[in-house]
Parts: C-alpha cells; sequence; structure tokens
C-alpha cells in the first residue's frame, strides 16, 4: 500500500514537471515574438510579424494602410514599448505615466514643462463654452494645435470653472495661454 502511494506520488511529481517545463518554454516563445515584433520600425507595419499567420489572414493584415495619424501614435515617443496615456498640454503628443507631469490641471511631457517653467505666460484668449455650441472648444483646441504644429509656437489651454451655487449651475471657460514675447503673434494667428 505504500509502495503504490509512492509511486503515485513519483509518478505525480514527473507529470507536473513535465508540465511546468511545456509552460515555460511556451512564456518564452511568446515573449521572445512580443521582443521581435517591438524590435521593428515603429514607422513602418512590423510586416516580418505576420510570417507565422495563415496565409490568408497574413495577406488581409499586409494590405492594411495605417492612415490614421492618431492611431499611429498612440505610444510614447520615448517608450514605444508603452502605450501613451496621457496627451501633453503643449504639444498634444501622448505619453506613458512615466513621461507626463502634471501642473495645476494639465499635465506637461519633460521638455514642455521646463518650457511652462521658465518662461511668463500672458492670457490671450477666454472662451465661454456651453452644452449647446460645443465645437467653438472644439476650434480652440484645433487652432492651438495647428500654431504649435506649423509655427512651432507652444500654448497651452486652461479650463475654469465658475460655480453658482445659488442656481446650481457650472459655467465652463477655456483659456488660451502663450508666452508673453509671443503674446501678440498668436493674437495674429487666431484672428486668422
Amino acid at each position: 500500500m505504500e509502495t503504490t502511494l509512492l509511486i503515485s506520488i513519483v509518478i505525480l511529481n514527473i507529470v507536473l514537471l513535465i508540465v511546468l517545463g511545456l509552460l515555460g518554454y511556451l512564456v518564452y516563445r511568446l515573449l521572445s515574438e512580443k521582443k521581435s515584433i517591438n524590435q521593428t520600425a515603429p514607422s513602418e507595419t512590423p510586416k516580418s510579424a505576420y510570417e507565422h499567420y495563415h496565409p490568408e489572414i497574413k495577406k488581409r493584415l499586409e494590405g492594411i494602410e495605417f492612415t490614421n495619424p492618431v492611431a499611429e501614435n498612440i505610444f510614447c515617443p520615448i517608450h514605444p514599448e508603452e502605450a501613451g496615456e496621457v496627451q501633453c498640454g503643449m504639444c498634444g503628443k501622448y505619453f506613458c505615466n512615466k513621461c507626463i507631469r502634471p501642473m495645476k490641471s494639465i499635465y506637461f511631457c519633460k521638455e514642455h514643462m521646463a518650457v511652462f517653467l521658465r518662461n511668463q505666460w500672458e492670457e490671450i484668449l477666454t472662451l465661454k463654452t456651453s452644452s449647446s455650441d460645443p465645437e467653438a472648444g472644439v476650434r480652440l483646441y484645433d487652432k492651438k494645435q495647428l500654431i504649435f504644429t506649423e509655427h512651432k509656437i507652444p500654448t497651452y489651454i486652461e479650463t475654469h470653472y465658475k460655480i453658482d451655487v445659488d442656481s446650481d449651475f457650472i459655467e465652463t471657460y477655456l483659456v488660451l495661454y502663450a508666452q508673453e514675447n509671443q503674446a501678440e503673434q498668436v493674437k495674429e494667428l487666431l484672428e486668422e
């Protein structure tokens, strides 16, 4: 009886070791495939990563063209293996949590946090937003991004709230700020 029990325990241990070995091998294979996919250039589609797929799936994946610039830039520019989670208030790029820092109610990447701290900022425009006209706020954000991408002028937008407790009403304002030495240029660009 004891011998049978001992043999059963030995056999179970051997089976357990084989299962653990197979699991370890599968994890190793998955990690090595992930590493090879991450090492491809971020600007091009990793077509070599499709080689192990079924031919029909491979054909479909190779035919896909990534044209949405937002979808192409969803990874942190500094840590391409990390998803971009928070948008910088100046450049508009998405960064991982390691590369973004809060200041007031805005987040800045490390480069633009330094720009924010080293300069004096002037209020350029205050826009009252409402739920009946949300497009005005969207246009302001689009114009701010256009000023940054085309003219390389850093600006940022703060959201301010005015709370009327008696009427139980909250007013929302978007306030655009620019560096004092570039304030006039930003005002001219907003009027265009």
